[in-house]
């Protein structure tokens, strides 16, 4: 028998067997192929998962849509609403203001027979400021140097003394005889300032913390006044009243300074709320004449504060 040619034996197809050596059936490769899923079975999938998410996403915008009505809704009627909470806190807010204000009157009553001097050179302790004060007092008044002037307590300002060459502490003292001391201020007013013994001295009333914050703040108002040649005047509770022709104006709260600058005929200007200022907090800076200054006309314009009776 001859031998068997390679080729012949490679083209020999090697029978697939099992494992108990019997032939394994062969793959049905169409039926597999078939069973995979098709393209349009890609598409019809991806149509069914927009359809979903278009109907869920519809019915979300109509949620936010219905929502969205609601909260108009609601904010169109806000204000016809009852808010307790709005209504406490704007009551609160007025009785503190009316509270604010009656301790500033208070506190300004309690000084009704201070005055205050500005000017006079501080000396090694012990300082006698009685001393200091009678002979200028005498002096404005035109009395002799050493004429009686009651003066029940006197002292610097409470702050630490200035070093050497800065302005002197102010002296606060307080004169029990109120029509007394009415005349001083009064007699006082007639110059800026004051000449004794060397020194150049002021007279000021003595007016609380509260009552300086708002003259600070109020100060641009006041200038434009001078400057058109408006009278006006501080008054007690705090106040500032003025008069231009045939038309009279008032500002007791920062609500009013606008309708003031209309009502005058000045040019609008912005005004700090001086109401926002700590009640605690000591004035620091050195207030000048103009803090004090009541206007062109000294009639009108007088300083004294409104007594009990009035």
């Amino acid at each position: 028998m001859a031998p068997s040619s390679p080729s012949s034996t490679l083209s020999e197809e090697v029978p697939n067997t099992g494992t108990n050596g019997t032939a394994a059936p062969a793959p049905d490769w169409y039926a597999l192929y078939a069973s995979l899923p098709k393209k349009e079975d890609f598409h019809s999938l991806l149509e069914e998962v927009k359809t979903t998410l278009h109907t869920e996403i519809s019915a979300l915008g109509s949620s936010i849509t219905a929502l969205e009505t609601r909260v108009q809704a609601l904010e169109s009627r806000r204000p016809d609403l009852p808010c307790p909470a709005l209504a406490a806190t704007t009551a609160q807010a007025k009785q503190i203001q009316d509270l604010r204000l009656h301790i500033e009157d208070l506190d300004n009553r309690s000084r009704r027979h201070n005055i205050r001097v500005r000017g006079c050179r501080e000396t090694d302790p012990p300082e006698d400021t009685r001393a200091i004060l009678t002979p200028l007092f005498n002096r404005i008044l035109n009395r002799p140097r050493d004429a009686r002037i009651p003066i029940d307590r006197a002292h610097r300002a409470l702050k630490p003394k200035p070093p050497p060459g800065a302005p002197p502490r102010d002296i606060i003292c307080h004169i029990p005889d109120f029509q007394l001391k009415e005349e001083i201020m009064r007699k006082a007013r007639t110059e800026r300032s004051w000449r004794h013994e060397g020194q150049t001295v002021e007279l000021y009333n003595d007016l609380s913390h509260l009552t300086l914050q708002a003259r600070r703040a109020l100060r641009p108002l006041t200038t434009a006044m001078q400057e058109a040649q408006i009278r006006y005047r501080w008054q007690f509770p705090f106040a500032l009243t003025a008069r231009r022709d045939d038309t009279e104006a008032t500002i007791r709260s920062p609500q009013d300074v606008q309708a003031f600058q209309e009502a005058l005929g000045l040019p609008q200007m912005p005004i700090a709320d001086w109401t926002n200022c700590p009640m605690n907090e000591r004035f620091t800076g050195r207030p000048t004449r103009r803090h004090i200054q009541q206007g062109p006309n000294a009639e009108f314009t007088s300083l004294q504060q409104a007594s009990p009776e009035e």
